[in-house]
């Protein structure tokens, strides 16, 4: 796959120039204009995995014959799940290991705790948690669900709004090709969605990031299934999806969006509360509901120890400062070390255990955060929500900001108090011993509230 990293405030910067309020993307059922952010931002970046090698639309009749093939030559395969309880966790690839040597999910595993096991279902989404679950839909791509009229219209309207586009003259033909590419994977994942939900029939979805997962959410809509998303990591005023300006608040109304996002406290509410979208998907402060931030204070045994919590897709930058501290900077501080975690998605994994020596160490993926800031004294990283997780644990964040990407989320940590600049050529480990005491800038309570399971409203 080629992939050009390109910051997030870039794509939406060219978005907003171009696109004045959004309307031009809006249907009879919905306003597609997540869809076409994610079309733009696959042309912006050359990711040609996302790029359709054929025409996707043609005529409804022909689909509905090429549907039958596929359904025929793949007739084995069943996908029937059971009727849901009332409410329905659906469960993505992140998973941490506890010191018992179990795997769990840090996202859902607590709030399933809180509830009867008897009022919901548990769906794997990935694979991840295929054996776990009560349902895994891991091959779903491979699932053809019989066409239905719900599936003509939607497939109808996408076809309009494309004609619309297209005579508008706004794209170039590539830029054109990755939309209705967009366009036509938001349709089969809807078609397959709508489908599983008319059988499941649960009162909630819980658990679905809304972007990407449009297809899921559009079907539960029209389903009338109240939806969910549990926040997952770090939300930025920079983000392609939160926090829109208040010129698409018409197209936002009628957008895929979840009825409602669970949020980690205060703080986020905030962000999210400056964007158009939270009219429309609710913020609700829950607390912490992730497994793996329960912080004790005092029982932290610090070491010299660098923590390096690296994102996805950032490899090459973040693989270019571990060999700068392996080379340049440990051997002068020998009594250090730098420790890598991964990010729980990340790709390139043996990329990073090559570059791993005696004072180099690259934790296993499902390692727990917390233990690693418990023991940490720096922790380095450019935007991330580990900085958050960092608070009140006597860890001195900084914020890799002149890598050439991400400069703008790299100066919001700094904005928002909650790690320093770090330029990529410095040595961190002098600039920590020579830093004041003060650690925190930001309380960790307003960050991370107490998790209360009674706001939940399912």
């Amino acid at each position: 796959m080629a992939f050009r990293p390109i910051d997030f405030n870039i794509i939406q910067n060219e978005f907003e120039q171009r696109f004045p309020d959004g309307k031009l993307f809006e249907g009879k059922n919905f306003n597609y204009i997540k869809l076409v952010q994610h079309g733009l931002s696959y042309a912006m970046t050359d990711a040609d995995d996302k790029l359709l090698k054929k025409k996707p639309f043609g005529s409804w009749w022909l689909f509905k014959l090429k549907s039958r093939v596929h359904a025929w030559r793949n007739r084995r395969l069943c996908f029937l799940p059971q009727k849901s309880e009332r409410i329905l966790f659906l469960e993505g690839r992140r998973k941490l290991k506890l010191p018992t040597g179990e795997e769990i999910s840090p996202i859902t595993h607590l709030i399933r705790e809180t509830v009867l096991s008897t009022e919901y279902s548990w769906w794997d989404t990935t694979g991840a948690f295929e054996k776990e679950a009560d349902f895994s839909v891991k091959d779903l791509s491979n699932w053809f669900p019989p066409t239905s009229e719900i599936q003509k219209e939607i497939y109808l309207e996408l076809k309009e709004v494309l004609r619309i586009i297209k005579g508008a003259n706004v794209f170039s033909e590539i830029e054109f090709q990755y939309v209705e590419s967009a366009f036509y994977v938001f349709f089969k994942s809807f078609r397959r969605w709508y489908a599983l939900l008319s059988i499941a029939k649960p009162h909630t979805l819980v658990g679905i990031t809304h972007y990407h997962n449009e297809g899921c959410i559009a079907a539960a809509q029209l389903l009338g299934i109240k939806t969910v998303e549990l926040q997952h990591g770090l939300i930025s005023k920079h983000d392609l999806y939160y926090v829109y300006p208040s010129k698409y608040r018409g197209a936002i109304s009628k957008g895929i969006f979840p009825n409602e996002i669970w949020l980690f406290g205060d703080f986020w509410k905030e962000v999210v509360r400056s964007g158009a979208e939270s009219e429309f998907m609710k913020p609700v402060v829950v607390g912490n509901f992730t497994t793996d931030t329960v912080v004790k204070m005092n029982e932290f045994e610090k070491e010299n120890r660098v923590l390096l919590c690296a994102q996805k897709n950032l490899s090459a930058p973040y693989i270019e400062w571990i060999r700068f501290m392996r080379d340049h900077v440990l051997p002068n501080h020998t009594d250090w070390k730098l420790i890598v975690k991964l990010h729980p998605l990340e790709s390139n994994i043996e990329a990073y255990q090559r570059e791993g020596n005696d004072c180099v160490e690259i934790l296993p993926i499902a390692s727990s955060l917390n233990e690693e800031l418990k023991r940490a004294k720096i922790q380095v990283s450019i935007y991330s929500t580990t900085f958050f997780d960092a608070l009140g644990m006597q860890v001195r964040n900084y914020s890799l900001n002149d890598i050439g990407y991400s400069a703008d989320y790299a100066s919001e940590m700094v904005d928002f108090g909650v790690a320093e600049a770090l330029d990529k050529s410095e040595n961190v480990i002098s600039k920590f011993e020579r830093s004041s005491d003060r650690l925190d800038n930001l309380k960790r309570e307003h960050v991370y509230a107490a998790f209360q399971p009674r706001l939940m409203n399912f």
